[in-house]
């Protein structure tokens, strides 16, 4: 039976370093061996118990094999194996399992998904996490460090999909659990191991683990937005302050051990990544401190060394009033372009086709004192004016941008947005003049000039989450697409939809790809569009696919969202179960269901309509397609 035992650990390590066709016939293979021997699986027989942990850790990270991993625990759990390493790797296995269970087989959603997922995490991550840290079995806190860190991303991949506006209070307990362990770990890793290094001769030894601060930093500020969805602010912004303690613990420890090595590529992603943690941790303070500012944005201008990001920030976040954000704004961006008088520039703007346009100042102007980081900050405090609907100023803050040379990356986003929003406000509100007949413009060639303005910023937004998709910047990628949506919603007619299905597509994918769970309405929002752009052109195949993809995606709105109106509505007694919440907490899924069902029938080739409705349903669609081509000629 060696040769079995070495086949069998062959085909398992084989499986995760192979390609995810050949790896699937791997685990297939390996799992066939367990099922052929499953009564050797032993302590002293033939197979080693832990085989079965390892089976079910290679398949569930390869996907698509949860009733064989689930049957590898099982088999595992019969034995009644001691409480060690692989029965808590057991456990985070099944939670993984159970959880699929819910957001991948049976598409559970609202509060059916997250009681799926809180039994996920409550029975399995959290007696994994005390077997990891229990003192008397694991003798140190070290040794088994890798366990904790394990569980942490196993709670993450879990709990990912409650981590939005209603749902994520639900498990601030489990989050608080995994965040103390690792603390716990870290701190013991860092004095060099724990009590089994003190008795001699009794304990194991020490295997300190790395936990990374950076992970440490996401998982606070994730806990810090469940405290607050949980109404308790004082300790949201408590965790926030913890937050800014280990970036500032960080930067540190990064400054003490110098330059990295890897050469320049190194080096600047290094800074990347510290810039961009420096500025989630220093935006999460200016939110959490928003409703009482006091010294926070000095705080942040201190922290950030820059005279523009506490201002910017507190505008972006409520913290400063769209009424008071102009003044602030152009305080902070004299700070840096003194040069250039701002405000002069926003008094002298005006919408009069025929009134001199504003100075911008000379070409060369400022460019030699300004340095790249400082354009950059420039950009965000342009966002924060397009945010707080500052337009005159945002237009003079463009203007006087583009005679500089932005540095591509971060700050060439950040201006592209919005120069896009600023091009179609001045589209729709600031007068033209027919260039031959020296007129305004007329009705229809002042709504041809918006649509092209539309369609042009809808383009360059398509430009700008894309560049944030190659340089790794969600936060870019997410706004790009809120951006792009609210501008092309005036396009999304059966006149002008074409004009647009390409980079609401390509939106809708990218979002996709990074599983952005805090826009899930929009991607909703964004398949159900690509389906009637689809629709519309006659790919019908394509058009059902994407509304599959809508109707897939939990977008569910939390009781404690709802208006007030609605909750009491819902709160009326009718009689039986009540009145369906259904069309107030998932709106979308009506109209979804309906487009299903027309393009059921209209892709159906073998089978007539029985249902009177359905007979009328297909006829209107159809005088409606003949009038809009009618009307097209």
């Amino acid at each position: 039976m060696a040769s079995t035992d070495f086949h069998l650990r062959h085909l398992i390590g084989e499986a995760s370093r192979a390609t995810e066709q050949q790896a699937h016939k791997l685990v297939d293979d390996a799992f066939a061996v367990i099922e052929g021997y499953a009564d050797r699986f032993t302590v002293g027989e033939d197979f080693s118990p832990e085989l079965l942990i390892l089976f079910a850790e290679a398949a569930s990270d390869l996907g698509g094999h949860e009733g064989q991993a689930q049957r590898a625990v099982e088999l595992y759990d019969r034995l009644g194996c001691e409480d060690d390493q692989f029965k808590a790797r057991s456990l985070l296995v099944r939670c993984l399992c159970e959880a699929r269970l819910g957001t991948q087989t049976h598409r559970l959603k609202g509060l059916h998904l997250l009681q799926q997922l809180q039994y996920a995490l409550k029975e399995f991550l959290v007696k994994a996490l005390s077997i990891a840290t229990e003192t008397g079995w694991a003798q140190n806190d070290t040794r088994y460090g890798f366990l904790v860190y394990n569980a942490s991303l196993v709670f993450w991949s879990v709990a990912r999909p409650m981590c939005r506006l209603g749902w994520q209070r639900h498990i601030i307990n489990e989050a608080n659990q995994v965040l103390e362990a690792l603390k716990t770990v870290r701190t013991a890793s860092s004095g060099g191991g724990g009590g089994g290094g003190k008795g001699g001769g009794g304990g194991g030894v020490a295997i300190p683990v790395q936990v990374d601060l950076p992970w440490l930093i996401e998982l606070t500020l994730n806990l810090a937005f469940g405290l607050e969805d949980a109404g308790r602010d004082a300790d949201a912004q408590k965790k926030a302050d913890e937050a800014g303690a280990l970036l500032e613990e960080f930067l540190k420890e990064q400054a003490a051990q110098g330059t990295p090595k890897g050469g320049e590529a190194a080096e600047q992603a290094a800074a990347a990544r510290d810039a961009r943690l420096r500025q989630m941790v220093l935006n999460a303070k200016a939110y959490f401190n928003r409703k009482a500012p006091g010294k926070a944005k000095e705080d942040i201008d201190k922290a950030s060394g820059s005279t523009v990001l506490g201002t910017a920030f507190f505008v972006y976040n409520g913290g400063i009033p769209p009424e008071n954000a102009g003044e602030e704004l152009i305080k902070a961006w004299n700070s840096i372009d003194a040069d250039f008088d701002l405000r002069a520039a926003r008094d002298a703007f005006s919408t009069d086709p025929r009134a001199p346009k504003p100075d911008a100042g000379a070409p060369g102007g400022a460019r030699a004192n300004l340095k790249p980081q400082k354009l950059v900050d420039l950009a965000l405090a342009l966002r924060a004016a397009c945010c707080a609907k500052q337009w005159p100023l945002a237009v003079c803050m463009v203007t006087r941008l583009e005679r500089f040379q932005m540095p591509a990356g971060r700050g060439r986003i950040l201006l592209d947005l919005s120069k896009s929003e600023c091009d179609v406000w001045q589209a729709c509100n600031v007068k033209k003049e027919d260039p031959a007949s020296k007129m305004l413009l007329t009705a229809v060639d002042q709504e041809k000039r918006e649509v092209e303005a539309r369609q042009r910023a809808v383009r360059l937004c398509e430009q700008c989450i894309m560049t944030a998709k190659r340089i790794e910047e969600v936060d870019l990628m997410e706004e790009s697409a809120v951006v792009m949506w609210n501008l092309a919603r005036e396009l999304m007619s059966d006149d002008h939809r074409f004009r647009i299905h390409k980079s609401l597509q390509k939106c809708a994918e990218i979002l996709e790809e990074i599983d952005s769970t805090r826009l899930v309405q929009l991607r909703v929002q964004l398949h159900y569009e690509v389906a009637s752009c689809e629709v519309a052109a006659d790919l019908l195949t394509k058009g059902k696919a994407e509304l599959q993809k809508a109707k897939a995606h939990d977008y569910t709105v939390a009781d404690n969202q709802l208006p007030q109106n609605i909750l009491q509505l819902l709160g009326e007694d009718v009689g039986g179960a009540g009145r369906d919440p259904a069309p107030y907490i998932r709106r979308f899924d009506a109209a979804i269901g309906s487009q299903q069902h027309l393009l059921h029938w209209k892709t159906n080739l073998y089978e007539e309509p029985t249902d009177p409705a359905d007979q009328v349903m297909l006829v209107l669609d159809q005088v409606q397609k003949a009038t809009n081509v009618k009307d097209a000629k």
